[in-house]
């Protein structure tokens, strides 16, 4: 079994963090567990570090890049494809709940953020991933049968691991990307048709910014002539503008659709995991500055009623 640890906590002054994430796995102590600890800093030289647990940390000493989310993901890439980790844990500073559907669409994987535990049966070889859901009420029980991203919830517990018998290996990583430039934003977008929420080719998934009961009604109209399936986030259901069954995300369905368009939706991680496996986004929202946007294919930044105005009117002509 080899797990990969990212972080970005400061693993030189304390690695309290890192015996906090290693607590939380199952059967640690087995001598097949591999565990690397993944990290970027660039003037670390000293090959003497020790981490509790930890067989190597891989220190990537030439990353530049001032987009923490890009660039912990082109590490963890470059890092997965050298090494191909069974799982990815993430324990970073505050932005767990960005970057684990963020890692995930990149190596287009499963993800779960805020796990309880993670169990490993050895004779089995079946991976368990246990999480909180339905707002904390019910544990669920999730069988990995590939690679997946997760992060673990918070613990002010006081947690103790066993102490390694041999002090950890460093691996100076000289790894370099260029930067890349803004992406342009795109109008276009395929129709496809679709059955029902399960096979569905073609989903529309509807956020709070869509703005009322009225507006969904539009998106509705909408989809029937393009052949979607309409569904929102849970802002939207909360508010009773579509039924509980049509609810996309960690606590409702996740999709998998050919296309899948959001309408007002924020990007907020729980509504991420449920679409991160779509092979196409495109989002519509008015904020410019709308996480969606982080992870969309494409992005328009228009109100989405002149868009689909637009798209009928062409449809005319």
């Amino acid at each position: 079994m080899k797990i990969a640890i990212l972080t970005n906590h400061d693993i030189f002054t304390s690695t309290k963090e890192i015996d906090s994430v290693l607590s939380k796995i199952s059967l640690i102590n087995s001598s097949e567990n591999k565990i690397d600890l993944i990290y970027i800093n660039n003037g670390f030289k000293d090959s003497s570090l020790s981490v509790n647990m930890i067989n190597q940390i891989f220190i990537y000493n030439k990353i530049n890049d001032k987009n923490l989310l890009r660039s912990l993901s082109m590490v963890a890439i470059d890092y997965n494809e050298n090494h191909n980790p069974d799982l990815f844990i993430i324990s970073l500073k505050d932005s767990n709940d960005d970057f684990v559907p963020f890692l995930a669409s990149k190596l287009s994987i499963e993800s779960y953020l805020n796990c309880e535990s993670f169990n490993y049966n050895y004779k089995t070889k079946r991976k368990t991933i246990i999480k909180p859901v339905y707002g904390g009420n019910v544990l669920g029980h999730y069988t990995l049968n590939n690679q997946a991203v997760i992060s673990f919830s918070l613990d002010a517990r006081r947690l103790v691991t066993k102490k390694t018998k041999s002090k950890s290996k460093i691996m100076f990583v000289d790894y370099t990307y260029d930067i890349p430039k803004d992406i342009k934003i795109s109008k276009s977008f395929e129709i496809i048709e679709s059955n029902g929420i399960k096979d569905a080719k073609f989903v529309i998934v509807c956020g709070y910014g869509v703005g009322s009961q009225e507006n969904i009604n539009l998106v509705k109209e909408y989809a029937k002539k393009v052949g979607a399936v309409v569904c929102g986030t849970k802002k939207v259901i909360d508010l009773g503008w579509l039924p509980m069954n049509l609810l996309i995300g960690s606590t409702g369905q996740l999709i998998s659709p050919d296309l899948c368009l959001t309408i007002g939706v924020s990007g907020a991680a729980p509504l991420l995991n449920g679409i991160i496996k779509s092979k196409k986004i495109i989002a519509i929202n008015k904020d410019k500055d709308a996480r969606i946007f982080n992870y969309a294919d494409y992005g328009i930044t228009e109100d989405f009623k002149d868009v689909i105005f637009k798209e009928q009117t062409n449809e005319k002509q």
